[in-house]
């Protein structure tokens, strides 16, 4: 493409929220095509930057403007004045160096009547500098005050900045604080139970949530570090984290203390590696001798455990075989006394909340956030749609992506389809007459639900191949 001499692109930026009125963009813009008018340069592009965009967009804006200007070879940059264009001397240096790269490029600063280029005279530059530290000055002096009122609110327990899901901000006494989002306060608690259940990982939790209904601000799943990053945070139990900090929260915890420390013992311990079978035992059982998680394999029909730490004292002995430890299970059980039946009761609330661990307020808040999610992924496919239509994307990334977003849909539809099923194969079986009744309640229970009853009843520990099963003390 031929070289445009009187090209130019034009930036606009406000420079604190009280001026993002939508006003203040456009009287910047106002004068800038008159300045363009005037001085016959032709407007290529115009640029935006609000106030309420985050650091990653502003540079973003920063950067495609950079891109724009070197690709279509536009020689003119104007800016209302200088600290619209860049209040740190990271982007002043990159300006610099589009400046030096070429003795036709131009920097109009209209209202200081600043022209900068490669042969500029030293005081016009001096000028530039002159503006650009009283520009870098005055952010310093707001990052200043800012922190002022960071160290103020931490003081009185509140965290000076967007609270993590499950909570939101509200004004009271006009004061922003923070307190439980009851739309998606639940989905966090559950989230955390989810996830110490004995075959959930953080990557099954970031499904879970996404089939909840909880994603990202732009109706993205949330990812794994995110997720880990949640499950981590000290936030849900009173505690604020900022800046490498700890403070003492004045918000609801969201999160019992005990079941906060309960994840963070998983999230933290050393994870055997993962069994593509469903073993029965899969992360129930440690080695007495060393620590480690017993992992299972499969040799000639039966599935035996084995400890993979390089210790010399766990070396040399027999591995525990899957059915017998399940027979020693089943002799523990049975001698179990249940007075009242109340462990009993408590093992079917368990297994009932795996499969519906909703109430109904719950679920309506659920399908509100799914079929809302819906919308969302239906209003992308469109966008798709229409990005096909105009070239912007070819066949093939349709296919892909469309493919990916309907597989979204369905997966949300049948979460939705779900909430409406009512599960009593546990629950509607009378086993109460029973004198062996938990042991009949974990002979009807899937493997999944066995591990469940096994790691909420005992501890299990392999000492030179022998298991030995310990009833858990009562809480």
């Amino acid at each position: 493409m031929p070289k445009r001499q009187s090209q130019a692109v034009i930036l606009a930026r406000v420079s604190s929220k009280s001026q993002e009125d939508g006003y203040s963009l456009d009287a910047q813009t106002k004068l800038i095509r008159g300045y363009c008018a005037k001085n016959k340069l032709d407007i290529a592009q115009e640029f935006r930057i609000s106030e309420t965009a985050s650091k990653d967009e502003r540079r973003k804006v920063f950067k495609e403007m950079l891109v724009e200007m070197k690709k279509f070879k536009i020689d003119h940059l104007v800016v209302e004045k200088t600290d619209r264009l860049t209040r740190n001397f990271k982007d002043a240096v990159v300006i610099d160096e589009w400046l030096e790269s070429d003795e036709n490029r131009r920097l109009h600063m209209v209202k200081e009547s600043l022209v900068i280029h490669k042969h500029a005279k030293s005081d016009a530059k001096l000028m530039w500098n002159i503006f650009l530290a009283i520009a870098k000055k005055y952010t310093d002096n707001l990052r200043e005050e800012a922190m002022k009122g960071w160290d103020e609110k931490l003081a009185q327990g509140w965290m000076p900045s967007s609270p993590p899901p499950g909570y939101k901000t509200v004004t009271e006494n006009g004061r922003k604080i923070h307190v439980i989002n009851e739309e998606t306060g639940f989905i966090i608690e559950h989230a955390f139970k989810f996830y110490l259940q004995p075959d959930e990982s953080i990557s099954s939790t970031a499904v879970e949530l996404e089939l909840c209904g909880l994603t990202s601000s732009k109706g993205k799943p949330l990812t794994k570090s995110y997720v880990h990053k949640m499950l981590s945070n000290k936030f849900y139990v009173g505690t604020i984290q900022f800046n490498g900090k700890e403070y003492a929260g004045a918000q609801e915890p969201l999160i019992e203390k005990k079941l906060f420390d309960k994840v963070q013992r998983k999230l933290t311990r050393k994870t055997a590696p993962r069994a593509k079978k469903n073993f029965l035992f899969k992360s129930l059982v440690h080695c007495g001798m060393c620590g480690g998680v017993i992992t299972w394999q499969t040799q000639k029909g039966h599935n035996y455990g084995t400890c993979h730490k390089k210790n010399s004292t766990c070396k040399g002995y027999r591995y525990p075989r899957e059915d017998r430890v399940e027979e020693q299970v089943l002799y523990e059980l049975e001698k179990m006394i249940d007075p009242g039946h109340k462990k009993l009761s408590s093992l079917k609330s368990l297994l009932i909340q795996k499969s519906n661990p909703f109430d109904t307020a719950d679920i309506k808040a659920m399908k509100k956030q799914l079929s809302g999610q819906i919308r969302r992924i239906e209003r992308m496919l469109n966008s798709l749609y229409d990005d096909k239509l105009l070239g912007i994307i070819d066949d093939n990334v349709y296919k892909k992506k469309s493919t990916e977003l309907k597989a979204r849909i369905n997966k949300i539809e049948s979460r939705l389809h779900d909430l409406e099923k009512f599960i009593d194969r546990i629950d509607n079986i009378d086993i109460r007459k029973s004198k062996h009744a938990i042991r009949k309640l974990y002979e009807r229970c899937t493997v999944s639900e066995k591990r469940m009853i096994l790691q909420e009843l005992f501890t299990l520990e392999s000492n030179r191949g022998v298991v030995t099963i310990a009833l858990k003390a009562t809480p």
